[in-house]
């Protein structure tokens, strides 16, 4: 995992953040239950709602996958022989239009699970494919700093979602720590969930900053998602917030949360509808797959990969 890491980690860097077709966040917590998987639910539906081509890769382990959400599901045989050619329905999981997912659990993610030969099976079945998008959503999960730090590198966005739990602003202490020792990140953006307002969620970040001044990473404070019992009626029910009930309350809050985010940490807007497509130098140097290497599959994700064909 720690050799894949930093060669993704230097291929990553190669590419400087201007060379590439999809704008891509990375996002974990330290606890569960915080209403990650929840979050990005509504935000991936947003951005394919404006118009831009999203894909949910869910990294780590969750015990309510982002397919269980839309009510979705593709299972996928881990033990399937590798030297057969998958097709690419058999990894991704349509949502919405525009909109589709990588699901944990197909078990792509799972070292117990998949081998070397097989995840150089699932690069070059994903390379093969003609799937292109405009932004990257990277589930890393939460917990175990060693299954999350691999998927924030520096040249992606890495945000993290707290609560003001001290047990939550604790653990993120760590992570973040984790963050700027083992992955080198300089910057990570701060999302405050299960708030009663902005003034709360504020007093939380401020918390998390004043544990952190001993450290040089920049902290930047994103916005919150205002709690209310819409949103745990449309967890029960399967339904994106806006479809439940478009006077929820915390509609508000999310609104100019996912504005500055896409402005911020994506790059897009409403008006250009779509990312300006940027040449890779990964364009005419299709990726040459070793087993093991997860080059090509990131590059694929990326729309850098050229197939051949």
């Amino acid at each position: 995992m720690r050799d894949q890491a930093e060669t993704l980690r230097r291929l990553m860097q190669e590419r400087e953040a201007s060379t590439g077709t999809a704008a891509v966040v990375t996002f974990t917590s330290a606890l569960q239950g915080v209403g990650r998987t929840t979050f990005l639910a509504n935000f991936s539906s947003s951005l394919s709602r404006s118009g831009f081509r999203v894909l949910v890769v869910e990294a780590g382990k969750t015990s309510f996958g982002i397919e269980e959400f839309f009510c979705r599901s593709k299972e996928v045989n881990p033990d399937s022989n590798v030297d057969q050619k998958l097709e690419i329905n058999e990894l991704f999981v349509q949502l919405e239009n525009d909109l589709w997912a990588l699901p944990a659990s197909n078990a792509v993610f799972s070292d117990s699970k998949i081998d070397e030969f097989s995840r150089s099976a699932l690069a070059r079945t994903v390379e093969n494919s003609r799937l292109q998008f405009d932004v990257v959503l990277i589930d890393a999960g939460a917990g175990r700093v060693e299954n999350v730090v691999p998927y924030h590198l520096p040249a992606f966005q890495s945000v993290i979602i707290i609560t003001p739990d001290k047990k939550s602003i604790a653990g993120s202490y760590a992570l973040v720590k984790s963050l700027r020792s083992r992955a080198r990140l300089n910057a990570v953006s701060v999302i405050v969930n299960h708030v009663t307002d902005g003034r709360q969620a504020v007093k939380a970040f401020d918390s998390l900053k004043t544990f952190l001044s001993d450290t040089d990473i920049q902290l930047k404070y994103l916005g919150h998602w205002e709690f209310d019992r819409k949103i745990t009626e449309s967890v029960i029910k399967r339904k994106i917030l806006i479809d439940l009930d478009t006077g929820a309350p915390s509609l508000r809050s999310f609104g100019l949360l996912t504005k500055r985010m896409k402005l911020n940490l994506l790059g897009l807007s409403d008006e250009a509808k779509k990312r300006v497509p940027k040449v890779s130098r990964f364009t005419d140097e299709p990726a040459r797959l070793a087993p093991g290497n997860s080059a090509g599959f990131w590059r694929t994700l990326l729309g850098e990969v050229d197939d051949g064909s």
